[in-house]
């Protein structure tokens, strides 16, 4: 089953990422990250430790794990080659509708590094797009570290697309919503009640102070600043409904309060992602790496293992086998638990080919 698995996910990540021929060092590091992507579904894991036992090559323990750190060391090991052909197609898919949502947030990942990530929502989905990994403890990482990871983006985002950027409490900064309105692309963020907003700089007052009128869920200021750094005009939401203890208050260049708030609720898409990296999927922070640039690139493994699962849990939600996996009177796991068990399900029977996917309408090959 392990070797069937590995074969499989060497196969499916060709055609995701259109490699289909390689030959010399490209495709032995196109294998070893097959390899990995195997061992991180197999064993729920992304220690190199526990991803070398699950390779089935006849090699020492000591040799597998040595392959693995040399291809987190290599220089021709990148975002650029082994994730940005996929998620490059994926967004052209998407964008052809002609908006996308994306979150961004940040989390813990291996010793003492935090990842910061844009997301892509699609369907209650967040599809991991773009990050950077900083050495950092757990905290709010720096303003300049937001408008980086903001700026590459926007060089591969399609043109011609109308974009949203949805995220917490630590990307309310102005110059980073600047930045934002820069590109052309509208927001919606989320801020502390402290802040101040006002009309005019006289009259700057905290948004805490500002509450719905009975009946309503939400209290709307437009053409307000913000701050006293007098940034704006912008729209500034207090949005309290009968399910929050407390108000959650939002900041937006849009100024129709329905959208603002259905736009925010996809925000918290790229918190469930992180829980599948880490406690509920493969424990990336119990890689016990500490580089930066390492992590970052063991990012691109995890990140295609969730991807994988996600095609996976799509595909048996529509297939004969669903029954095989889980019971057909309710639905207890997520996309990503379905997937998990679908694959492990395909290989075992021997009937998974290949995940045939550029984006997510595809027609997969069973």
């Amino acid at each position: 089953m392990i070797k069937n698995l590995m074969t499989k996910v060497r196969k499916s990540l060709r055609s995701m990422l259109g490699d289909r021929y390689l030959s010399g060092n490209a495709l032995r590091r196109f294998n070893v990250l097959g390899a990995m992507i195997s061992g991180i579904l197999l064993q729920n894991s992304s220690r190199l430790s526990d991803l070398g036992r699950a390779n089935p090559e006849h090699k020492q323990q000591a040799s597998k794990e040595k392959q693995y750190k040399r291809w987190l060391l290599s220089s021709h090991t990148s975002y650029q080659v082994h994730y940005l052909p996929y998620i490059t197609a994926l967004l052209e898919n998407l964008g052809s509708q002609g908006k996308l949502v994306f979150s961004i947030d940040g989390s813990t990942v291996g010793r003492g590094c935090m990842v910061l990530m844009f997301s892509v929502i699609y369907q209650k989905r967040a599809i991991p797009v773009i990050w950077t990994v900083v050495k950092v403890k757990k905290g709010h990482l720096a303003e300049t570290v937001h408008q980086e990871l903001l700026a590459r983006l926007a060089q591969i985002v399609p043109d011609c697309c109308q974009i949203t950027i949805v995220g917490d409490g630590e990307y309310d900064g102005c110059q980073w919503q600047a930045d934002i309105l820069g590109y052309g692309w509208d927001y919606v963020l989320r801020t502390s009640p402290t802040k101040l907003v006002g009309e005019v700089p006289e009259e700057m007052l905290p948004l805490k102070w500002l509450s719905p009128n009975r009946g309503h869920t939400t209290f709307t200021l437009t053409d307000i600043y913000f701050t006293q750094q007098r940034y704006g005009p912008l729209t500034a939401i207090v949005w309290h409904e009968g399910k929050y203890k407390e108000a959650i208050y939002l900041l937006s260049n849009l100024d129709f309060p329905p959208l603002i708030t259905q736009l925010y609720k996809k925000r918290f898409y790229i918190e469930t992602f992180f829980s599948d990296q880490k406690s509920r999927g493969f424990n990336i922070q119990r890689s016990k790496l500490s580089n930066p640039q390492r992590l970052a690139k063991l990012l691109i493994a995890t990140c295609l293992a969730y991807v994988l699962c996600l095609v996976a849990g799509g595909i048996c939600q529509q297939s004969h086998l669903y029954a095989w996996v889980h019971r057909k009177d309710r639905c207890d796991l997520s996309l990503f638990s379905l997937g998990k068990r679908f694959i492990e399900l395909l290989v075992d029977l021997r009937q998974w080919r290949t995940f045939s996917v550029t984006f997510f309408s595809y027609q997969p090959h069973l």
